[in-house]
């Protein structure tokens, strides 16, 4: 949309990720679908999140959802959406509830649901935005997950979410992908967990994003992770 100032590194953050899945996770490549610019509208996402995902996932299945770019609360209500390509904040018809998407993923066969969002939803800037003239008035509820999908987020709900310009890269998904290549594995077990992989990125964008003049405390839900955290994502190669 005119009205939306593009997520800079939006499309090369996923593009990446993908590779990492592949090469570092060892997913098949036919097992991962992409969805970048006109090709995240809303339709796309709610056909790939509530209808490929139901076709494809089996009980057996590891599931990593990954979406980098804007989200936006709702001020009155504190709900908060994805913003597709096509979506604007003014409009909520054109946005997609993080709740919606949750509830998809809770009505999946598997119970091994990863979700990692380089977005933020307080509608203060960064990778967040807010209808005209609206003023974020709580921090958005992103710690409703529902009950199977275990969700790294970048930021808290009151906070933005930045890029890291000189890595060119969203500052979470830098350290994401810092942490999947093998820093992560804080046990040196030759494993990244999920546990691991928070407990690696958390600090480092909290003192990376301090550094550059503001905070930026990604989150985890639910917390605590539980039995989740030990969800293996990636083998140290």
């Amino acid at each position: 949309s005119n009205k939306i100032p593009k997520v800079k590194y939006a499309k090369r953050d996923a593009e990446i990720v993908k590779e990492y899945l592949i090469n570092v996770c060892g997913i098949p490549r036919e097992n991962i679908m992409m969805l970048t610019d006109d090709k995240a509208a809303l339709s796309d996402l709610t056909a790939y999140i509530e209808e490929w995902l139901a076709r494809n996932v089996t009980k057996n299945s590891f599931v990593f959802v990954y979406f980098a770019g804007h989200g936006t609360p709702n001020p009155e209500k504190g709900d908060a959406y994805l913003v597709p390509y096509d979506g604007e904040p003014d409009f909520i018809s054109k946005l997609y509830p993080l709740s919606r998407f949750y509830n998809s993923l809770d009505n999946l066969p598997s119970e091994n649901i990863v979700v990692a969002l380089d977005a933020c939803f307080s509608g203060a800037g960064g990778r967040s935005v807010i209808e005209e003239g609206k003023r974020p008035l709580m921090a958005a509820k992103i710690e409703k997950v529902g009950k199977k999908a275990a969700v790294i987020t970048a930021s808290a709900g009151d906070e933005i979410s930045q890029d890291l310009d000189a890595k060119r890269h969203g500052l979470f998904t830098y350290y994401l992908l810092k942490g999947l290549r093998g820093e992560a594995d804080l046990d040196s077990d030759g494993w990244i967990s999920l546990g691991e992989l928070y407990n690696y990125c958390q600090p480092k964008v909290k003192e990376e994003s301090r550094r550059l003049g503001y905070t930026q405390t990604p989150k985890v839900f639910p917390e605590p992770l539980g039995e989740k955290a030990n969800l293996k994502i990636a083998k140290v190669r």
